[in-house]
């Protein structure tokens, strides 16, 4: 057998190893994830970046790589746990919150879902939601003012004796021996003067009667909507408004005001042997004045009565339908005026609502065109009712839209001092917009640039005090994980308070104002308090207990409102302003009469101020959250818009004929707050109007616009 031809072995490597590379080339690349197009088609991608062969040289279409949509890698199937793991836990909450929440909030949490909305931004609200503290007191402000607001005042109560005990004091039963009722009745002009007062000043907006058929039988001698209770009651609460020495028991002591006609009221009290549709109103006036003299428990507890004898007489209730129709709106009206009464009188003192709207089922009185139409008319002896100065009163629809306002502020009441289940940052909110919504569905006639009405002027500042009562009790609390700013709210409403009240006084000055101003100022104070020392809250606090101080010879309640504002700052180790610091006023000063002027100006210059056409103005303070449906409230306060810093007044819209001009103000504290009263003139302004060219006129419209006021000093 021949041999076995032998090769070099470097040719044979050579050539095997030139074989495994032309075959490891032919193979194709493999690739982790083919591009979108080829997926689509399923055909073979060489994984080529930016492009593969396929889609360039074969299809030529777009090349496009998405890692994340193949679910088979690891990354993009840790995103999908992820994803339903955070899914899972939104729907772990919303039904833990159907089996944990009160029956209606699981029903308003199951409508939401029905919406179609999205579970995951339901469950970071519920997830928001905080747990206020059910004794918020302790951990709060409310409880160093609830302290002061109910210390009972200097006077003995006589509110809460029976009526078998009541009667007349023996330094009254001399005056009326001196002065009798009987001998004052028979003055008819100092009666018709009283009635012009009350009607003018006094019920607008605390309506308990119909001015027109109390009137009618007040003239024509008749009970039925007239007794002598009701009658005394309307005169003793209307001398606090009269300039004239009649008006008092001692002419030298303006807190004797009313002092005989009240006793007279007292008098026909206790012998009153069952309730009456006219015992209630007279007990809701004497309330009034019983705390319009300082003496608030008194007050609180003839509210009370006035509540007790309303529930007594079934006035909460629908009546039967045989009953006559004055009768039946005599008794919503009275019903209603009580309610409001007792609402307010608990949301100043911090106490539990003794009517709370669940038990009422009556509807609010019918709005009658002529009644609607009557003319308001700021009624004083010194100026004449010129057309400029009336306005359309439209008070059923005032008294509506109050009375909405004070069934929410009694369910706040009811809710902080008698809490049936906890309150959460959810319910604040929702509260808080349903405040909003009322504000932005008030009628276009008592938007404040549309009118000036003193009453409707004490309608916007008792809204913010509501606003400012529903977020002051947590205001030392950080709910900014619920997206609330209670100090903030707080903040912005005490200051809407006092541009409010800077306006009121402007127009109408301070003799004649409402007792809800007093408590509206209290409120208000307390957060400027807590404010100092900002030089707004400064300027605000300053103006408030000057106010105050004024008021308190017409209303003493104001003397009692500086003495616990001035306790607040010590227990709370905060130094009032130097130009805050005055005298003590006391209830048995003996200052004389104060000025028949019923106008001047603002005595502490104005820091800020708004645009000339917002309903209220906004503040200086971002709002707690953004209103709910911001197209419906587009024309109303807007919590969240922060006003432009300003110089000038917001001119509100006035009656009055003649335009003040601009002029720096300037008051010295330490005088008496009864010297160098500013007075303005509209006679004489109107005068000198028809003088005027049109240029001049114009000019002094320009002026108006601007806010540029002047006063003539006296």
């Amino acid at each position: 057998m021949p041999p076995r031809l032998l090769r070099p072995k470097d040719d044979t490597s050579t050539t095997e190893n030139t074989d495994n590379l032309d075959t490891r080339a032919n193979k194709r690349r493999a690739v982790s994830s083919a591009c979108i197009p080829c997926r689509k088609r399923k055909s073979k991608c060489d994984g080529g970046v930016p492009a593969c062969s396929t889609c360039v040289a074969v299809y030529r279409t777009e090349c496009v790589y998405d890692a994340d949509s193949d679910h088979r890698r690891k990354g993009a199937l840790k995103r999908d746990i992820q994803s339903l793991q955070q899914r899972n836990d939104a729907l772990d909450v919303i039904v833990a919150s159907l089996r944990a929440l009160p029956e209606h909030e699981a029903i308003s949490l199951l409508h939401s879902l029905r919406t179609d909305t999205n579970p995951d931004v339901i469950a970071a609200s519920l997830r928001n939601n905080v747990d206020l503290p059910q004794n918020y007191a302790a951990q709060t402000l409310e409880a160093d003012f609830a302290q002061q607001a109910s210390q009972p005042s200097d006077e003995s109560s006589a509110a809460s004796e029976p009526l078998s005990t009541l009667s007349v004091t023996p330094h009254i039963k001399t005056n009326l021996r001196n002065a009798p009722c009987a001998r004052t009745l028979h003055d008819t002009e100092f009666i018709d003067h009283l009635l012009q007062l009350y009607f003018s000043w006094i019920h607008p907006f605390h309506q308990f009667v119909s001015q027109e058929h109390f009137l009618h039988d007040f003239h024509n001698g008749r009970d039925d909507y007239c007794s002598a209770a009701l009658a005394n009651a309307v005169l003793a609460f209307a001398c606090h408004y009269s300039d004239r020495q009649a008006a008092r028991t001692n002419h030298y002591n303006p807190a004797t005001a009313g002092d005989m006609f009240f006793a007279e009221a007292k008098q026909h009290l206790e012998q009153a042997e069952k309730p009456s549709l006219t015992l209630v109103q007279a007990l809701g006036i004497m309330s009034l004045r019983e705390t319009s003299m300082g003496r608030d428990s008194n007050g609180y507890q003839y509210a009370g009565r006035c509540v007790r004898m309303a529930i007594e007489l079934s006035l909460h209730l629908p009546i039967p339908g045989n009953s006559q129709p004055i009768d039946e709106e005599q008794r919503k009206t009275t019903f209603w005026g009580a309610f409001i009464l007792e609402t307010l009188s608990s949301v100043a003192l911090g106490r539990i609502s003794q009517l709370p709207r669940s038990i009422v089922d009556v509807e609010k009185p019918q709005i009658i065109d002529h009644v609607e139409a009557q003319p308001w008319k700021a009624y004083e002896e010194t100026i004449s009712n010129n057309a400029a100065v009336i306005q359309p009163s439209q008070p059923t629809t005032f008294s509506h839209v109050l009375s909405q306002l004070c069934e929410m502020a009694s369910d706040v009441a009811n809710t902080f001092y008698a809490p049936k289940e906890s309150f959460t940052s959810r319910k604040l909110a929702a509260t808080y917009t349903q405040f909003q919504e009322w504000y932005g569905g008030l009628p276009s006639a008592f938007w404040l640039d549309n009118t000036a009405l003193p009453h409707v002027i004490v309608l916007h500042m008792c809204y913010h005090v509501c606003i400012l009562h529903l977020f002051r009790p947590y205001i030392k609390l950080d709910l900014r994980g619920a997206n609330l700013y209670p100090r903030d709210a707080c903040t912005n409403a005490a200051n809407e308070i006092s541009r409010l009240m800077n306006a009121l006084r402007a127009l109408y000055g301070l003799r004649r104002v409402s007792v809800a101003v007093i408590s509206n100022l209290l409120s208000a104070s307390t957060i400027h308090l807590l404010n100092l020392p900002q030089e707004t809250a400064a300027t605000n606090l300053t103006q408030a207990m000057h106010d105050l101080q004024t008021l308190s010879v017409n209303h003493p309640y104001a003397a009692r409102c500086l003495d616990i504002t001035r306790s607040l700052a010590v227990k709370w180790g905060i130094s009032l302003p130097e130009e805050a610091i005055m005298n003590n006023f006391r209830f048995n000063s003996t200052l004389s009469s104060p000025s028949a002027s019923i106008f001047y100006a603002s005595s502490a210059p104005r820091q800020q101020s708004s645009s000339s056409r917002e309903r209220s103005g906004g503040g200086s303070n971002e709002s707690p959250f953004a209103p709910p449906d911001q197209q419906a409230m587009n024309d109303s306060f807007d919590a969240m818009t922060q006003a432009a810093t300003s110089s000038t007044q917001m001119p509100f819209w006035s009656p009055y004929t003649g335009t003040p001009q601009g002029r720096d103000q300037h008051y010295d504290f330490q005088q008496s707050p009864y010297h160098g009263w500013q007075t303005y003139h509209p006679q004489q302004h109107q005068e000198e109007s028809r003088r005027q060219s049109t240029g001049e006129r114009q000019d002094e419209q320009q002026n108006a616009q601007q806010g540029m006021w002047q006063w003539d000093h006296h």
